[in-house]
């Protein structure tokens, strides 16, 4: 579901566009049919353009806020723009197990800081696509040891 305060903000620069696409449907904002919501969020280019315009249709017309919703949810999956965000959590959590077992050896504290980072990686992974941590863990720690340790840049922060 989105967050259509915070939302809103980013959406606002972008209110012209967004009229222009609600005009391509119906006269103004107020006279959006929740038919013409799925044509009017498919004008976006980007996850960030959609988010700012379904903010902007569900603030201007509280009575679509579930048409809205569920369409811009449909819209990002189909356009894979979801996968997008779950795959860059999943490398970033590999990363981190290389940099972990790049550093086991030379730098505990540095070590620690990656395995705790590591670990809550792959927590939310476990709990975004409803699997056991421990499955996630070993999977991200076989991908990690299929790539190679990494060592950890000069002043890297984790």
């Amino acid at each position: 579901m989105y967050d259509y305060d915070r939302t809103a903000a980013r959406g606002k620069a972008s209110s012209k566009q967004f009229e222009r696409y609600i005009q391509l449907a119906a006269d103004d904002l107020e006279s959006l049919r929740k038919s013409d919501v799925y044509r009017v969020l498919e004008q976006a280019r980007s996850a960030k353009e959609l988010a700012g315009l379904a903010a902007y249709i569900g603030q201007g017309n509280p009575s679509l806020k579930s048409t809205v919703t569920d369409d811009a949810a449909e819209l990002t999956e189909e356009r894979g723009w979801a996968k997008s965000a779950a795959d860059a959590q999943l490398e970033k959590a590999v990363e981190l197990a290389q940099l972990y077992a790049g550093s086991m050896n030379t730098n505990v504290r540095d070590a620690q800081k990656l395995y705790t980072r590591m670990m809550r990686a792959c927590e939310a992974i476990a709990r975004k696509r409803d699997l056991d941590l421990g499955d996630v863990v070993e999977q991200i720690s076989a991908e990690a040891k299929r790539r190679g340790p990494k060592q950890p840049r000069p002043g890297q922060h984790y």
